[in-house]
């Protein structure tokens, strides 16, 4: 097949092949799909490719194989069937260019995954389907937080739960792409969106503490963790330059998440705490605790996972991760939002609509309408400070 042409083609991922020996024809293999060194150390990390023109014989083989390594319920071994190299990471790509070679093709059409889902086995051009539809999870938690936290609240209330609405969208557009870019594009409102709750919990009095030089210090810090994220994150085929964004991104991101929830251990602990509060404290941190560690089974044990004995389904942790994130940050940002409004006195009420989604009430708060018709009220001024209702203008 010549590069110039287009059709469709079948893109193997052969991953995970540290699990087993390789056979002296493979090893041959992987030469030729290695270009260098420096490239081998990445393909070691992220797995290794290679195409083929579609066929039906082919797909059958394929899938005799991936039956066949199924059955084993254990680490593939190639030895033990001719094509049991293949895995369920297969792209059918239709009317693209055949990609030069390796690089080239992890350069453009795959960039590691971050889970146990299997690439491109649901669509197409979606790349993980579970991960995928699960974080539009995050942009209805971030639209429902808006809509109800925005009519009396500070800024910092509305832009917290925008900012996890952009996180939805941009997990839904890494998982669907497995693109670097767009993990950046997941990544990033995630530290404005900590920053946020940051300074509500640092700036939790009725009188600003620090301020305005405080916002303002938080902003420039967050740009230039961003500036380190995109500049290394450039050079994502250098180990060095992923292991700078990585632990930058991470060492800010839960350096500051440990500093906001040591404040809501600290507002639970207030003798004056209610015990509404305390309840959506301990559910948030529930679920959010329990979404964390599926993730890091997902991540940690792979193989396990996905072969689960007597056939049962992979039961896609990582998805359900996404799910308990949502829910367990939107119930944490109510919890500071209400303890903010407690603060500075405007009688705020717990509500729960469907019995699963809180929400703060202002009782203090008036309306649009009801201010405007007090307004329209054509009443004299009266002395506040006096016991009678005296009126200021009288009559000489």
């Amino acid at each position: 097949m010549s590069s110039d042409t287009t059709s469709e083609f079948v893109i193997e991922i052969i991953q995970d092949f540290n699990w087993y020996r390789l056979t002296e024809e493979q090893e041959e293999l992987l030469d030729e799909l290695i270009p260098n060194e420096e490239a081998k150390r990445r393909f070691k990390k992220h797995g290794l490719c290679r195409w083929y023109p579609f066929d039906v014989e082919y797909r059958k083989q394929c899938d005799e194989a991936e039956e066949y390594n199924k059955s084993l319920l254990k680490p593939r071994s190639p030895a033990a069937h001719p094509q049991a190299i293949y895995t369920s990471r297969r792209l059918v790509v239709d009317d693209l260019p055949e990609p030069q070679n390796s690089k080239e093709f992890n350069d453009q059409y795959y960039n590691g995954s971050v889970s146990l889902e299997f690439d491109f086995t649901k669509l197409k051009f979606e790349a993980e389907f579970f991960n995928t539809i699960s974080s539009f999870c995050m942009v209805c938690a971030g639209v429902f937080g808006v809509m109800m936290h925005y009519k009396g609240f500070e800024l910092r209330y509305p832009i917290a739960f925008a900012s996890i609405i952009v996180v939805g969208i941009g997990s839904i557009l890494f998982h669907g792409t497995l693109l670097f870019s767009l993990q950046l594009f997941d990544e990033i409102p995630m530290v404005f969106c900590v920053l946020t709750l940051l300074y509500s919990v640092v700036e939790n009095k009725p009188q600003k503490r620090f301020g305005n030089w405080f916002p303002i210090l938080l902003i420039c810090w967050g740009i230039g963790i961003i500036y380190v994220m995109i500049h290394s994150g450039k050079e994502h085929d250098n180990e060095l330059m992923q292991s700078i964004e990585f632990y930058v991104f991470q060492g800010t991101f839960v350096a500051m998440s440990i500093f906001v929830y040591a404040h809501t251990i600290m507002i639970v602990l207030n003798p004056d705490g209610e015990p509404s509060i305390t309840r959506l404290w301990l559910l948030g941190s529930a679920v959010f605790s329990l979404g964390y560690i599926g993730w890091h089974i997902d991540l940690r044990f792979c193989s396990v996972v996905h072969q689960l004995p007597f056939a049962l389904p992979n039961p896609q942790l990582h998805a359900w991760w996404h799910l308990m994130a949502s829910y367990g940050s939107y119930l944490l940002c109510v919890f500071v939002a209400y303890d903010r409004a407690k603060v500075l006195g405007k009688k705020p009420t717990l509500k729960w609509m469907f019995n699963a989604l809180p929400f703060v009430q202002l009782s203090s708060f008036e309306s649009r309408d009801e201010k405007s018709s007090l307004k329209n009220k054509k009443e004299l001024p009266y002395d506040e400070q006096s016991d009678e209702k005296t009126p200021l203008i009288r009559k000489f």
